[in-house]
């Protein structure tokens, strides 16, 4: 996927059950002007109760620590992949 480099990734260490953020700036995906558009992921996404949400989102602190997206765990990754390719 040639194009994560543009994404902005972000772990908040597990403070919420979405504890990932990839945000996706300077792109159109429709978010509203002022925010990027955003996908949120718990650590399991694909179990029936994991999240996977695309959403509008400012970026900031509160997103939790900004990462490397190759620091993602390999399902996540694979999941982000899967998603933006729907």
């Amino acid at each position: 996927m040639s194009k994560r480099k543009n994404f902005k990734v972000f772990d908040n260490g597990g403070k919420s059950f979405d504890r990932y953020t990839v945000a996706l700036p300077g792109r159109e995906h429709g978010a509203s002007p002022g925010y990027d558009m955003c996908l949120s992921l718990s650590s399991n996404p694909e179990s029936p109760t994991g999240v996977s949400q695309f959403s509008d989102c400012k970026i900031g602190k509160h997103l939790g620590k900004k990462i490397p997206y190759a620091k993602l765990p390999k399902n996540i990754r694979n999941h982000v992949q899967k998603r933006l390719s729907e």
